[in-house]
């Protein structure tokens, strides 16, 4: 479980239903990389929605830069599921001292 990432959904402005899909999916999502690999099943039976709600909302989610998703592939070549990554805003940049550093008389 990831409460940062659920706190970063909740803080999102987001319709109720594409937003409890993606309280789901932030549920199990590593806090640092946004990694998720989560059935839609299980997606659905948290957000109380159904199956075909929750891929229209997935959809909706990456078209609007919440999410992405890369198909997993078997051995076989055919796609058998797939990995979510939350887009979380990035990191700010590190902290710039000028030519300085902190300790520095200037």
């Amino acid at each position: 479980m990831s409460i940062q990432a659920v706190g970063w959904v909740l803080e999102q402005r987001l319709p109720p239903g594409p937003k409890l899909v993606l309280v789901a999916i932030a549920n199990h999502a590593d806090h640092t990389t946004g990694y998720c690999f989560l059935r839609g099943d299980t997606i659905a039976l948290e957000a109380s929605c159904k199956p075909r709600s929750v891929w229209r909302y997935v959809g909706a989610l990456i078209r609007n830069g919440y999410l992405r998703r890369q198909p997993k592939r078997g051995v076989d070549g055919k796609q058998r599921a797939n990995d979510y990554w939350m887009l979380f805003p990035p990191a700010p940049p590190e902290w710039d001292w000028g030519a300085k550093g902190p300790d520095s008389d200037d």
